[in-house]
């Protein structure tokens, strides 16, 4: 539905400003105000005003800031804000731009001389909002010096569609790839122009600022990273994959027969991989393959095949594929298999302890799938890849902020080979290999919540504004915006939920096409995800395009037997079963409680977990095979969670978030704080320090004491005496029980008497640092107990205290705390 803005309009025209676009004058802005910087409200410790090189003011320090309450006449409106300034030095002075407390850009100034910075973004809510500059990139290198700001109306965004509901049914099967610009809006006209316009710049555009892409000599081409003057396997196989996309034939043959030329291996223990990184010249630079440029390469090959049909020679692309499908399963003397057998992972790179874990965008289980399909000898491999990587993505993904790191053991946990533990630049295609295995597949409903977990970040970090480098729990890691990433995110709209997912469209649709020394990495992702975006990115199958006929595979899977359960706790249940058979193949089990899903897995165990206290479960599990055919259920198995620690059904009588502060809590020791980790927690303060901090004016005796617990940091030098947790029953800062995080990352229950510390449980867990686990301390009459992310891990007994209150603890190392509750 259209709707008429002009009388809302018509409230901020002040004066008009033209820009020209194409050679066509078109209206780019509305002034409303200028706000000077020494007339707004400063805050942080060292902001002050200045008259050199110009009066206004200097941001010293990070949270050094000004502010202000500005009018946004036309709500919702895009707005354009404008700020002067200069950096002290030389160097490059950041400041970012907070609207309504919802970070819009990080803008940077470099060298003295004075320089306007803008930023567009929307306005929603009310039309009184502050504005903020605030620094927080600051290293000690410079000062950020602000001028002034001036605000500009752009225009009247439109209206966004309703949040969308991802089809349940994949693109595999039902031949419907979506169109997220067309859902969104936009004209058949202007999407195909778009991605034409961003082939042809970076095919065609200019050799040293815009293309990626150079012929050599009549039928050869490779794609070249500008910035280290170098080919890459990876971005060979993306630029197959974009022209058997768009039906550039001409394309596609040149590239493969430059990579079959210059790349590929043709003896020794590396024969038939292709070396990950080559020179313009052909000269083979690292003669290692890089995992992912494999995978495409055969995926490429396979579509092209099915698309235009295979001819001899390198250009009979059903048999080069078949044969790549082979190699990465074979060893060779000391090359290791592309994938962990064992395992059913991709590697990182199959060669010494590299070939030990993983890289998350490695994983691309829509490929598995159709290798399964049109491989000619591992089929159930495949299918059991696919399924494991689904899996995988579960444990690589932070709970809260979903990042996920770019190396990662092949159980999840970050691999910090290099500094690789956190989310860099890999790490930005997971979510479009995420999105695609759904859109494709939709084989596995968690993706939808990891897809809106992942965005719901972003959109906190504001839309224009997010950092390309992350920790895992969401710390930013540089201040650079990259239209990869941008990219990237807008393709996780296919497994989105939220009307949030819009806004990341709508910014990929405004994000210039990637030109300049660093537009390879950016650019390739940006064609795929504009192929991924506008319906584009399809399965060419062996019937030459379009539909695949329906599976010949109708048989169904036998029903799982000796479904039991191993453990439990108050809110999870522990299940294993014994695996089904099939005629192809099982990929996959269902578990259920009644008619409810509990969740699906690869493996013959599963763990239902945000279940109630004592209250009984019928469980059933379904196996599932690569056509879709489900099982009979197993035979139910009905189990009941434990009694709570508290008197049954317990009732929350006690809360504490944190997002007004932390009034409720006196320190005994130690600096704490209320800092912003996502959302307001309370914090100890340095790692040197030993910190205890407790409720004020509360008792109780038989309770619950739950909370949020994350080791931030680390006293490296004396790891062994870390000790992150929470306090119940507290008496003072020498007397009480203790659930806390060791330097070895386990969990022990202790009691303090008079200061002297006595272990009276363990658990070697292995808990995440720099990730949130929610702990609760039960202590009800003796009994003592401590689960961990709702699955008990100690039960013990112990008389010394009866009642106190609660607090938190911090020594050698920074803890952090959130959402505390107290159940009775």
């Amino acid at each position: 539905m259209k709707k008429c803005w002009s009388s809302l309009l018509a409230i901020v025209m002040v004066l008009n400003i033209f820009t020209f676009i194409g050679g066509a004058e078109v209206q780019a802005a509305t002034f409303i105000s200028k706000y000077e910087a020494e007339s707004m409200t400063k805050a942080g410790s060292y902001t002050s005003n200045i008259s050199s090189p110009f009066t206004g003011v200097a941001l010293y320090a990070n949270n050094d800031l000004v502010k202000n309450s500005t009018t946004f006449a036309t709500i919702p409106g895009k707005y354009e804000l404008r700020v002067r300034g200069a950096s002290s030095n030389s160097s490059a002075a950041g400041v970012s731009v907070y609207v309504g407390g919802s970070k819009k850009a990080s803008l940077s100034f470099t060298g003295t001389t004075p320089a306007i910075q803008s930023v567009l973004f929307d306005v929603t809510g009310t039309s009184s909002q502050e504005v903020q500059l605030k620094l927080e990139t600051d290293n000690g290198s410079n000062d950020t010096l602000i001028d002034y700001y001036e605000l500009y109306f752009d225009s009247v965004p439109a209206l966004s569609p309703p949040a969308p509901v991802p089809p349940t049914t994949g693109a595999f099967d039902s031949g419907v790839y979506r169109n997220l610009f067309k859902e969104f809006g936009k004209s058949d006209a202007e999407i195909d122009a778009k991605v034409n316009a961003a082939f042809q710049q970076l095919f065609y555009g200019d050799n040293d600022t815009q293309r990626i892409y150079y012929p050599v000599g009549t039928d050869m081409a490779y794609i070249l990273d500008k910035a280290s003057n170098d080919v890459r396997s990876e971005g060979m196989s993306y630029g197959m994959m974009i022209a058997v996309q768009l039906d550039k034939k001409a394309e596609f043959d040149r590239l493969w027969k430059w990579a079959k030329t210059y790349m590929q291996n043709t003896s020794g223990t590396q024969q038939g991989y292709f070396a990950w990184q080559v020179d313009a010249s052909g000269n083979k630079i690292d003669t290692n393959p890089a995992s992912d440029g494999e995978e495409y390469f055969i995926t490429a090959l396979l579509f092209a095949a099915n698309r235009w049909g295979s001819g001899t020679g390198i250009y009979n692309y059903s048999t080069e594929a078949q044969t790549l499908l082979d190699r990465v399963l074979t060893p060779n003397g000391d090359q290791k298999t592309l994938f962990d057998l064992t395992q059913k992972q991709v590697v990182f790179v199959p060669y010494g302890s590299a070939a030990g874990f993983s890289d998350p965008s490695y994983h691309l289980p829509a490929f598995y799938e159709l290798w399964a399909l049109w491989d000619n000898n591992n089929n159930q491999f495949w299918r059991d890849a696919a399924a494991t990587s689904r899996e995988f993505f579960k444990k690589q993904a932070h709970s809260t902020t979903g990042l996920g790191p770019d190396y990662a053991e092949f159980d999840g946990r970050p691999n910090n080979t290099g500094n690789h533990g956190d989310f860099r630049f890999d790490a930005w295609r997971t979510i479009m290999n995420v999105a695609m295995d759904y859109h494709w597949f939709a084989k596995d409903s968690w993706q939808t919540t990891y897809a809106d977990r992942v965005q719901n970040f972003f959109h906190g970090q504001g839309i224009g504004a997010y950092a390309n480098q992350y920790s895992l729990s969401g710390s930013s890691l540089s201040a650079d915006h990259s239209p990869g990433l941008v990219a990237t995110n807008a393709v996780g709209t296919l497994a989105a939920t939220t009307t949030k997912s819009w806004e990341f469209v709508n910014e990929f649709w405004n994000t210039s096409i990637p030109s300049g020394q660093y537009r390879y990495y950016d650019g390739c992702l940006y064609m795929m995800s504009l192929l991924h975006a506008s319906g584009k990115f399809k399965i060419y199958k062996p019937s030459g395009g379009g539909t695949n006929p329906p599976s010949s595979d109708t048989q169904v899977p036998t029903a799982p037997t000796g479904l039991s359960s191993p453990s439990k706790s108050d809110t999870s249940i522990s299940l294993t079963w014994n695996a089904s058979s099939d005629n192809i193949g099982v990929t996959g089990y269902e578990i259920f409680h009644g008619t409810t899903p509990c969740g699906t897995t690869a493996s013959t165990s599963f763990t239902c977990t945000e279940l109630s206290p004592d209250t009984s479960y019928s469980f059933t599990v379904k196996a599932r095979d690569a056509a879709g055919n489900v099982s009979a259920p197993s035979s139910a198995l009905s189990v009941t969670t434990n009694v709570s620690s508290g008197s049954g059904s317990e009732t929350i009588v006690w809360s504490d978030s944190f997002e007004s502060g932390s009034s409720n809590w006196s320190n005994f020791s130690g600096n704490w704080s209320v800092v912003t980790d996502l959302t307001k927690v309370y914090s100890s303060g340095g790692v040197y320090d030993t910190g205890v901090s407790r409720v004020q004016s509360q008792s109780w005796s038989n309770y619950s004491y739950e909370s949020k617990v994350k080791v931030q940091a680390v006293n490296t030098g004396n790891r062994t005496n870390l000790q992150i947790g929470i306090a119940g029953r507290l008496q003072n800062q020498n007397n009480f029980y203790i659930a806390y995080f060791n330097g070895s990352q386990s969990l022990v229950l202790a009691k303090v008497v008079n200061g002297s510390w006595t272990t009276i449980g363990s658990y070697a867990g292995n808990y995440t640092e720099d990730s949130y686990h929610t702990v609760k301390l039960s202590m009800l009459g003796t009994g003592i107990k401590v689960s961990v992310d709702g699955t008990e891990r100690i039960s013990t007994t112990d008389a010394q205290f009866a009642s106190g209150t609660i607090g938190v603890f911090a020594s050698q190392g920074t803890g952090r705390f959130d959402d505390v509750k107290i159940s009775q």
